[in-house]
């Protein structure tokens, strides 16, 4: 019996070290940020918006209060939820000067607490939102889908249109985005893992890129960094060279009279 321990305890002193050398590989890769995520991303297609990207003068946006398609208590606590990262993530995109109108705000100069894009708004809605926010345009959004349980899914309609700066003038719609972002697509899944990892300021041997995958806010930021990529260009003014300034009478060379000076 004796020989026989003597025989086992080496070789399980063997395959312990190796455990040791693979696992600590491992956490070492883990520690330095290495996750491996292989496989194709995703991109959003049902994107619309100008060859010449946004004109210059668009500023300051104005987002109206996120609409759902769904009805419900998971419809309306998704909306609270995806309201305020919506916010955050324009915001941190820095694309615009962001000023986020709240119901009440909307009630009171619409008469309603909520719009849409696809709907038959109020004669001069974009021009009074223009006049009392000073906004350029107007961000319209709705949650087409939600679902706060792995799979996670979310649905983003989007429409950023131009406030007229003239009443009569016919809204300009400048960026459109439609997209589901389902965790059931592994595509969806190796953006938002990839996205994840991207954003750890500090990775850790306990950073799983599958979190991501189960928390609703976080998987809406990824959904919404990936929209706000396909926003279109600031469009730039073509330079025109200043006019050549007049030089000064007393600064110009003086011709000197003929015969002055000299000899005829």
């Amino acid at each position: 019996m004796n020989r026989l321990w003597n025989d086992i305890i080496p070789m399980g002193g063997l395959l312990a070290a190796a455990w040791l050398l693979t696992g600590c590989g491992s956490l070492s890769d883990r520690w330095q940020g290495r996750e491996h995520i292989s496989g194709p991303g995703y991109q959003p297609v049902n994107v619309h918006r100008p060859p010449a990207g946004v004109p210059e003068k668009i500023r300051r946006v104005v987002v109206l209060p996120l609409v759902s398609d769904a009805r419900g208590a998971q419809a309306d606590a998704g909306v609270d939820t995806m309201q305020a990262v919506l916010v955050t993530e324009l915001v941190r995109c820095g694309a615009f000067e962001i000023l986020a109108v709240s119901a009440d705000e909307l009630s009171h100069a619409t008469g309603r607490s909520q719009w849409t894009a696809e709907e038959k708004l109020p004669a001069a809605m974009l021009q009074r939102l223009r006049d009392r926010h000073g906004c350029d345009a107007v961000l319209f959004s709705r949650l087409t889908q939600y679902r706060a349980y792995p799979p996670l899914a979310v649905g983003w309609s989007f429409k950023l249109v131009e406030c007229p700066a003239k009443s009569g003038e016919a809204p300009r719609i400048l960026w459109a985005a439609e997209e589901v972002f389902d965790a059931g697509n592994p595509a969806v899944v190796n953006s938002a893992r990839r996205y994840y990892l991207g954003q750890l300021k500090v990775p850790g041997p306990l950073a799983d890129s599958q979190a991501v995958l189960n928390t609703p806010r976080r998987f809406a930021q990824y959904t919404l960094n990936a929209l706000a990529l396909t926003l279109p260009p600031r469009e730039i003014s073509p330079q025109v060279p200043p006019p050549p300034a007049d030089v000064p009478s007393e600064t110009k060379p003086k011709i000197p009279a003929k015969g002055a000076g000299g000899s005829e």
